[in-house]
């Protein structure tokens, strides 16, 4: 196919991917153009209300939990993010194709993956522009 391992290095010949320090890497060029309801759009001053009202928070005495932090997140519009993924080497030729082919369809915006070994996995990192 084309997605293999070749010994404990993964080899993608996907005309999408391309090879660069270490990582192969698939992008949607068209991704902003095609999804605009996708596009990045949390700026520095969102940012800086959701750091300070965070800060407010545990000033408080609130109690920190995913709830908070994602309530937070939605309501200053800091939803950008990146998912991290440790693949083992039995399943990588079946899961990074999944990925890549989402980016390439306009699914996802990029992702990349690990050409070798990071100690027993695969890191694969999946950039989202709305988690």
């Amino acid at each position: 196919g084309e997605c293999y391992l070749m010994g404990s290095a993964l080899v993608d010949k996907n005309p999408g991917a391309y090879c660069s320090g270490g990582w192969i890497w698939c992008k949607c060029p068209e991704f902003a153009i095609t999804r605009p309801d996708k596009r990045r759009v949390d700026r520095e001053e969102d940012i800086v209300a959701f750091q300070q009202e965070y800060r407010a928070c545990v000033q408080r005495g609130e109690r920190v939990s995913q709830k908070l932090i994602l309530d937070l997140a939605k309501k200053h519009n800091v939803v950008y993010g990146k998912w991290l993924l440790r693949v083992a080497p039995d399943s990588v030729e079946e899961i990074w194709p999944k990925i890549r082919n989402a980016v390439l369809e306009g699914k996802l915006a990029s992702a990349k993956i690990a050409d070798t070994l990071e100690g027993d996995v695969f890191m694969i990192c999946v950039y989202t522009n709305d988690y």
